[in-house]
């Protein structure tokens, strides 16, 4: 019994020492790719990838096998000798226990560590190729799947992945060994005792399997409850403003209270599941130590079977119980490691947002937008219809209308953020989608609507993967009129941000988005509403640092703004209307002519005569 529990707990739960070694080990996400390998044999994939560390756990495990059940063979062998009172050979059997001891204490460390190695390594790459993956989802892949599944995704169920190829994977070829090196004992010291007190051992699989059947039934909705309970929790947590603007906290306890209360109602299920391991283990081990004792004692008795082969057959015995249970217990880690792996698999296999594209380029050719056409997949309608322009290289321009008009997805197909249905977008002669990504991100940047500031400290939001000098960083944000409020900051451009940018205001949070997207200083900059949260003093100010960078040859923009009248320094303003071009021209030439723009430029004016909005 002590075999069960030493290595049943050792395999399920995991090494906290394991991590060490397999952070050292684990390699660059840009290695891995999802192949067809690995999302139809994924334990043969990985097998084979770490196969050094998984040949060498078999191998020490082999060997732990082999001096573990060496043991009582000598004990039994040095009982005997203390029975007939003869001492000749006692200090060698001594010597024997003990090298036995060291060997078995050597290598059960070792194939622990081989072990810890192989399976930690194969979740740190499985958790590399999700994340990898996860990036490279389209938008819509992400708005489909709560937050709280992804991170499931990311921490459990490659967990439970982790513990079926290895822990199961072990305890499976544990069991195998086991037996391998026990049978031919037991047989040895009495084949009658053997077939007598192991009649019953086969049923031990299938008691455990029909628990373990129940368990994992269980443990996926327990599975798909915390998932659940994740997503409404991480809701709550980024929405807290909102709920407490709104007064929403009693409102969101009585919701939260039922997911909860269910959540350990699925727990107390898997628990009651867990409970009647232990006692079934228990019963199987006194039925055999009965049989043992009834037909046993009285071969002893009759000298047919020594004291000491009693005793270690008695001790076969109990480690006998660990590979019928084993057997039992790895089909289940398996069939959950499968499960997870399906629910892994789904994301692996879900389409790419966009090829990442193999044309390399540089900055100083036009951008030319022909028969554009895109469609929302939950939409009857074009959100973008017969969209045809072109912009030359020194050329910026401003993309106006009403609300829905197509503005933010026309900047997302831009920025290839978005993929387009029908038409083609050309730099130079080259279609967008073949060029590579990071070579794009040099040809054109958007700062969206949606501001993001991650938890790091204000330089390293402005400056992420950009060498930049403290003198041009102090330049950057010098044109978003950002000075003076980081120089009021205890630690100035190391002053440490919390997550999203939370302690800022909106328009700070977009000032400091606007300078990380100037820091990248490509050919065009689309600003999609970037500056809908700054008062409109300080948007003219920055509006007129764009213009003298435009007009100096520095940078270009493409500008989507509901605010129109300080985008009049542009080269041409794309007037659209419900998703097609109602016009397009210079700021004067619409004036004259388009009826739409000349609304819109009203009624905007007239709003700033009104007042301005402020942060």
């Amino acid at each position: 019994m002590n075999r069960v529990l030493s290595h049943g707990v050792s395999a399920l739960k995991p090494d906290s020492n394991s991590h060490v070694s397999a952070s050292a080990s684990a390699s660059p996400a840009e290695e891995f790719q999802v192949t067809p390998s690995l999302l139809n044999h994924p334990f043969w994939f990985f097998i084979k990838k770490h196969k050094k560390n998984f040949n060498l756990g078999i191998m020490t495990l082999l060997l732990t096998n082999a001096f573990d059940v060496a043991g009582p063979y000598f004990i039994g062998k040095t009982i005997d000798l203390i029975m007939q009172t003869d001492r000749t050979g006692f200090s060698t059997y001594i010597v024997m226990l003990i090298l036995i001891a060291l060997g078995t204490a050597v290598f059960r460390y070792l194939w622990r560590i081989y072990f810890s190695r192989f399976h930690q390594q194969v979740a740190a790459d499985l958790r590399n190729i999700l994340f990898k993956k996860m990036l490279r989802l389209k938008v819509s892949e992400h708005q489909r799947t709560a937050t709280g599944e992804k991170m499931t995704l990311l921490t459990q169920d490659i967990d439970n992945f982790r513990m079926g190829i290895g822990p199961g994977i072990l305890i499976f070829f544990d069991a195998l060994i086991y037996v391998a090196c026990l049978l031919p004992l037991m047989l040895t010291i009495s084949w009658v005792w053997t077939w007598k007190c192991l009649i019953f051992m086969p049923l031990i699989p299938f008691f455990t399997y029909g628990l373990e059947k129940s368990f994992s039934k269980r443990y996926r909705a327990l599975q798909d409850e915390t998932g659940e309970l994740t997503s409404f929790a991480q809701e709550t947590v980024s929405g807290i403003k909102v709920i407490k603007s709104l007064s929403l906290q009693g409102f969101r306890s009585k919701v939260f209270f039922p997911i909860n209360s269910k959540l350990q109602d699925y727990g107390l299920r898997v628990d009651r599941i867990e409970a009647a391991f232990s006692p079934t283990l228990e019963f199987f081990v006194m039925i055999g130590t009965a049989t043992l004792l009834f037909f046993g004692s009285q071969d002893v008795i009759r000298g047919e079977v020594t004291l000491g082969e009693f005793f270690a057959f008695y001790q076969y015995l109990l480690r006998m119980i660990w590979p019928m249970t084993a057997f039992g217990l790895s089909f289940m880690m398996y069939k959950e490691a499968a499960s997870s792996f399906d629910r892994i698999k789904e994301t692996l296999d879900s389409e790419q947002e966009m090829p990442p594209g193999h044309v390399k380029t540089q900055k100083g050719y036009s951008l030319k937008v022909e028969g554009l056409k895109f469609n929302y997949p939950s939409s009857l309608s074009y959100a973008l219809y017969d969209i045809n322009f072109e912009l030359k290289p020194n050329e910026s321009m401003a993309i106006v209308g009403p609300v829905g008009c197509g503005k933010s997805t026309l900047s997302q197909i831009l920025s290839r953020s978005l993929v387009f249905d029908q038409g083609q977008v050309l730099y130079g002669h080259t279609p967008i989608l073949e060029i590579q990504k990071e070579q794009y991100r040099n040809v054109i940047t958007l700062v969206p609507q949606d501001v993001f500031l991650f938890k790091n400290s204000i330089k390293g939001n402005l400056t992420h993967f950009h060498n930049v000098s403290e003198e041009s960083l102090q330049k950057f944000v010098s044109q978003v009129e950002m000075t003076d409020e980081i120089a009021q900051t205890s630690m100035g451009y190391e002053t440490p941000l919390q997550e999203k940018g939370l302690g800022l205001s909106g328009g700070q949070r977009q000032r400091l988005t606007l300078a990380r997207g100037l820091i990248a200083q490509p050919q065009w900059l689309i600003l999609d509403d970037s500056l809908s949260a700054v008062d409109i003093s300080t948007e003219q100010k920055i509006m007129g640092t764009l213009r003298g960078l435009k007009n100096s040859n520095f940078m270009n923009f493409i500008i989507c703004s509901h605010r129109i009248q300080n985008i009049d320094w542009v080269d041409k303003i794309l007037v659209l209307n419900q998703g097609r071009i109602e016009d397009i021209g210079s700021h004067q030439e619409l004036i004259e002519r388009c009826a739409l723009y000349q609304n819109l430029y009203a009624s905007h004016k007239n709003g700033h005569k009104m007042g301005a909005t402020h942060e």
